[in-house]
């Protein structure tokens, strides 16, 4: 699972790379940026959600450990 969610921020920060190149930056609050928008957005949200799993993960394998 963990090698899962690496693979997941490699992407999601590839994904804003790749948006953040496709923004047009003189005109920037137009119609033309809603999709490098939104997969910015996204790429954000990929990134939290699974930054909340690794320490979900870290959080349970610390309590069992403890639980021996």
């Amino acid at each position: 699972m963990k090698y899962f969610v690496y693979t997941l921020i490699v992407f999601a920060i590839a994904l804003l790379v790749f948006n953040s190149t496709q923004l047009d930056f003189e005109v920037l609050f137009t119609s033309t940026n809603k999709l490098p928008f939104i997969g910015i957005l996204s790429g954000i949200c990929v990134l939290l959600i699974s930054a909340i799993s690794l320490t979900s993960e870290k959080i349970a394998t610390l309590a069992n450990k403890n639980r021996k």
